[in-house]
């Protein structure tokens, strides 16, 4: 099939419409079986210093570049040559056709059609990967990939083709941001070095506490996308009661959405409860927590995971059926991108139909439809003196939710948290001769007035907000 050279394509990727640039300097080549790629091979006096990029080599020429194509594809060591492509014309990451496409038909679509028009495109499948799918790769009779898949999109029994690209992530100019205590966060990033205890002047924890690398890799997040997250992104926290006017939550203002109190159906969120003989405390658990998952960026204090994400406050301190729905209903309905919460009896209490139903409900339909990703704690009562894998909360075993137990600075399972092969994985906070994370927390000297402050001791079910930096599809 003759093929026309493209040098734009527009075509469906992913679910959406892409626009690739072919580049005018730019070819890959892939070297036949056994042969390493020449780097420094001399093609010509109008060529550049090559680049790897897997199993391909980027050559770069001032010009020319079919012609150059050509010379290349013609040497008997080169198996593949291709054109370099880059999205939306911005040249910060070359996109390379592998020669493979990934292809679904339409439901119902008669096997006899299916393979005449992989034959008209002279396709070949490798692999049969899903009802009506293939993984195919082109042949020296079909067109180059990006065409080939801009026009089986146009065949009406057509439901998914896209050409398989490689690349590679961009390298982003960042600034590590600081911030008073970030020093003293050690489940950012652990070196392995002693560090402050903020509450306590001058002291800190020292080296014998900490292994190096025994962190949530949030600095590395950070470093990787070159941001410290998206402000689109909400993330709703279910705990006891927030301190909303915490700097490290109010942030610039409006870092908290849609706060809402589970047991009264009110705005209220406030770490207030009412003891048993009559007298008022505050919770400190829920302001922790959301600090830890998102704490704004503020150089007089700590730092969230993502610290510009926006922050859902739902206070249960009612572990009601009633409330429970209502929690994760107000998350799916606010638009909540994750939901972390610490739910939990300190004895294993089945799941009644109608709470298991409402979390099997908003992962699967939350955000739109794409489902939302939930994050609950194992529980804390395996106790220290027998330090087995007990029953994790009923809550973390449900199967539409990501189970997530505790480990130390040290890299050593917390002696409290329940285990099993429930859990998805284990991730930083304090316990045994760990140190717990720092972070901002609230206080009443008083019992009238809250004291927004920040604490070197928070753990246990703190575990799993880290988490909340992880890109969402």
């Amino acid at each position: 099939m003759a093929s026309k050279k493209v040098n734009t394509a527009k075509f469906k990727f992913g679910g959406e419409t892409m626009s690739f640039t072919k580049s005018k300097t730019e070819a890959a080549v892939r070297y036949t079986p056994g042969m390493k790629p020449q780097s420094k091979r001399k093609t010509g006096k109008n060529t550049l210093a090559n680049e790897q990029l897997r199993d391909f080599e980027i050559v770069h020429t001032r010009g020319g570049i079919d012609r150059k194509l050509d010379q290349l594809r013609a040497q008997p060591d080169v198996s593949v040559g291709t054109h370099v492509w880059y999205l939306n014309d911005e040249k910060d990451s070359a996109f390379v056709p592998t020669g493979y496409l990934y292809i679904e038909f339409k439901p119902g679509t008669a096997e006899i059609k299916q393979r005449a028009l992989l034959d008209e495109f002279a396709l070949n499948i490798r692999e049969m990967v899903g009802p009506d799918a293939y993984r195919v790769n082109t042949t020296p009779e079909s067109p180059n990939p990006i065409k080939c898949a801009m026009l089986l999109q146009k065949k009406r029994i057509i439901l998914v083709a896209e050409p398989e690209f490689v690349t590679k992530p961009t390298t982003n100019d960042f600034t590590m941001p600081s911030g008073k205590f970030i020093a003293s966060q050690w489940h950012l990033d652990n070196t392995g070095s002693q560090i402050p205890i903020i509450d306590i002047p001058n002291a800190v924890f020292g080296p014998s506490h900490f292994r190096r690398g025994a962190d949530a890799k949030v600095k590395e997040t950070w470093a990787y996308l070159g941001t410290l997250g998206s402000t689109n992104l909400k993330i709703a926290v279910i705990d006891t009661g927030f301190s909303t006017d915490h700097p490290q939550l109010r942030g610039d203002g409006s870092k908290i959405r849609n706060s809402f109190n589970a047991a009264t159906r009110s705005a209220d969120v406030s770490p207030w409860f009412q003891a048993g003989d009559g007298s008022r405390g505050v919770f400190s658990h829920g302001t922790s927590c959301a600090a830890v998952a998102a704490g704004a960026w503020d150089v007089q204090g700590i730092l969230g995971a993502a610290p510009n994400s926006r922050i859902i406050p739902i206070k249960l301190d009612i572990l009601s059926d009633d409330a429970i729905v209502k929690a994760f209903e107000h998350a799916m309905l606010n638009g909540a991108d994750i939901i972390t919460c610490s739910l939990g009896f300190p004895k294993p209490v089945p799941l009644s139909t109608w709470v298991f139903n409402t979390i099997r409900k908003v992962a699967a339909q939350g955000r739109g439809g794409k489902g939302t990703p939930i994050f609950i704690a194992a529980g804390n009562a395996n106790p220290a003196s027998n330090n087995q894998p007990r029953q994790i909360s009923d809550f973390a075993t449900h199967p539409d939710v990501f189970c997530i137990t505790a480990s130390n600075s040290l890299d050593e399972p917390s002696s409290y948290s329940f285990y099993g092969p429930n859990a998805f994985m284990s991730a930083p906070t304090n316990g045994n001769n760990g140190v717990g994370i720092t972070t901002a927390t609230v206080t009443t000297s008083d019992g009238l007035t809250l004291r927004n402050t920040y604490t070197s001791g928070f753990g246990q079910w703190a575990l799993l907000r880290p988490l909340s930096l992880l890109p969402m599809a």
